[in-house]
């Protein structure tokens, strides 16, 4: 019936963690010098990059005077750390370039879904079993939808056009006027207020 609406006490979908995530990929294929997108998504899923190792990276970053991807790229051949943190992070910086590449030759669609396959974050979701991972394995599905819809409609439809697009919706999400929208809550929140 199209009754707007509001959960109250639900996470927003551009607040849940696997979003905020990919939209960190997005945004490091866009601007490698996004150093917040960088540290959130360096060992996301789970590659074997530590916090030593991080660490590492960014005193890298500070001696050279350069971003934290830079450095990425220069941890993948320091002697300093050992062969499987260099492994690791040498695996990271490949798969970046090659999200990198894959960006600039292809539709905007086919890449967030690039992104999705190619980090395994969905792999990695699905593989454990649980109906909370495949929920989240569920909404980076969802949004390769959103990344579909909005090359569909718009007719700049770039990497950038869309990082820019899902930035207002998520601005317009915490605008809007509460009074106006009908407010719904699970059991399971509304339970102990009785």
């Amino acid at each position: 019936y199209r009754i707007p609406y509001e959960v109250v006490g639900g996470v927003r979908f551009y607040e849940r963690a696997v979003i905020k995530d990919l939209i960190a990929y997005l945004r490091a294929v866009l601007n490698p010098d996004d150093g917040v997108s960088m540290r959130r998504i360096i060992n996301v899923p789970s590659r074997g990059i530590g916090e030593k190792t991080i660490a590492h990276i960014d005193r890298l970053a500070d001696a050279n005077g350069c971003s934290m991807y830079e450095a990425v790229r220069y941890a993948a051949k320091d002697e300093n750390l050992q062969q499987r943190a260099r492994d690791a992070v040498g695996g990271f910086y490949s798969l970046m370039e090659r999200l990198r590449e894959l960006a600039a030759s292809c539709g905007l669609s086919r890449f967030v879904r690039a992104v999705v396959e190619d980090t395994g974050y969905v792999k990695e979701l699905e593989d454990t079993g649980t109906a909370e991972d495949a929920a989240k394995a569920e909404n980076l599905k969802e949004f390769v939808s959103l990344a579909l819809r909005f090359e569909q409609t718009q007719q700049d439809a770039t990497l950038g056009t869309f990082l820019e697009h899902i930035s207002l919706l998520s601005d317009l999400d915490q605008a809007q006027d509460i009074d106006s929208k009908v407010s719904l809550m699970t059991l399971h929140s509304a339970k102990g207020l009785e």
